[in-house]
């Protein structure tokens, strides 16, 4: 980063832990209430004149491995500066924010919808934003001017015509309590041909499995499709044409779900129902098994980023990376493990979800209070609006599928 070249470490420091402070305190009078997200709004007055800034920039930067990208113009009703900070990477952009302000020297922007904000310095020639984006913890975050923006490319995204049938087809499941809307492509063929069934990961995804603007699944399905193979990729429950309770359903619910699709499946003209496979992408690796073991149907299973591991390695190692890019130390991480373990460990002592939260309150409170205040800063555990940041947490950790 720019002030790794600029400044030597002690000032780098320096540097850094004022506009931290500079950060928390702005954060208090504003009542800012911490989540996740990337992406701000920016509107302003007319001092952009000062800044020496053409009338047009655009300015880009990574945050962890998403992409900023900062690009200022002027309304050309009311000739105001405007300037919208996207992320592309997760196809979202243009959210307003609710307090900015603009001097020679530095820029400060936050976001009331996302709950977040940047505080940084412009360096001496006026082509670097160096700072900080404060959002439940704090992260480094240099934006740098460029020419234009970095391109948003899907070179993957199928293109017909395409060799092969698609079908839009709708299912019930047995108990004709939940409908599927779903896709079948079918491959030209004088007999019935081999079969998968995409299973999707974890969180609520359409049939294509649409993430940051990539539709994973319609590129599996039309490659195999071409290939031969007939593909059926379902909407999952609650999105798209798919019906039913998501949010108090289990990896095992979804196994069910999965069972319906296989049952469609073998009374579908031009299948083949000994050749019915699955293909199960994060959480659907963990799926796929759990519906071979219950059916005679399932020829194979292909797992994609599947786990390997128990749901407690796999939380404190997505927890650890977080944390890891959020600036936390070693000696800090076990902190957060232990903050894990206890969660699980009331997760599995108490199943009624009323029942865990009155007992959780008390007990990371009491943890809390055992830890350093700085860590609690870092981690976004301590400081104004972090009970909306914790309920959240625990509502999370004590779902019925976690």
């Amino acid at each position: 980063m720019a002030y790794q070249i600029l400044w030597s470490s002690t000032a780098r420091k320096s540097y850094l832990s004022i506009l931290e402070y500079l950060m928390e305190e702005w954060t208090k009078r504003m009542h800012i209430p911490l989540c996740l997200s990337f992406i701000l709004f920016l509107s302003f007055s007319n001092k952009l004149a000062a800044q020496n800034l053409a009338p047009k920039t655009t300015w880009e930067g990574q945050l962890g491995a998403i992409r900023l990208v900062l690009k200022i113009d002027h309304d050309s009703v009311t000739h105001q500066p405007l300037a919208v900070f996207d992320s592309p990477d997760q196809g979202a952009y243009g959210l307003k924010v609710s307090s900015f302000s603009l001097s020679s020297d530095s820029v400060k922007a936050y976001s009331a919808m996302i709950g977040g904000g940047f505080l940084g310095a412009f360096n001496t020639a006026k082509t670097e934003l160096i700072g900080l984006w404060k959002q439940g913890g704090t992260m480094p975050l240099t934006l740098k001017l460029v020419e234009n923006k970095t391109a948003f490319k899907r070179p993957q995204m199928p293109k017909p015509p395409f060799p092969y049938k698609e079908e839009k087809v709708v299912y019930q499941n047995l108990d004709h309590s939940i409908q599927f809307g779903a896709t079948l492509t079918l491959p030209p063929s004088e007999q019935d041909v081999p079969t998968v069934i995409l299973i999707t990961g974890s969180g609520q995804q359409d049939r294509d499995e649409t993430i940051f603007g990539h539709k994973l699944f319609w590129v599996l399905a039309d490659h195999l499709s071409r290939h031969g193979i007939a593909v059926l990729r379902v909407d999952d429950r609650g999105i798209g044409e798919t019906t039913g309770d998501a949010k108090n359903a289990t990896s095992a619910d979804f196994a069910q779900d999965v069972l319906a699709g296989i049952a469609y499946l073998k009374s579908h003209k031009g299948i083949d129902v000994k050749r019915i496979g699955l293909i199960g992408h994060s959480e659907g690796g963990i799926i796929a098994p759990l519906v071979a073991h219950q059916s005679q149907d399932v020829a194979f299973i292909v797992s994609l980023a599947g786990v390997g591991v128990s749901g407690l390695e796999l939380i404190n190692a997505q927890s650890r990376s977080a944390f890891v890019k959020m600036g936390l130390n070693p000696s800090e991480l076990k902190r957060i493990d232990g903050l894990n373990k206890m969660m699980f460990d009331l997760g599995n002592q108490y199943l009624d979800i009323n029942e865990v939260m009155q007992v959780f309150a008390p007990t990371f409170e009491n943890w809390r209070k055992q830890q350093p205040e700085d860590f609690l800063l870092k981690a976004g555990l301590k400081g104004p609006n972090t009970d909306q940041t914790i309920r959240v947490m625990a509502e999370r950790f004590f779902s019925p599928w976690m």
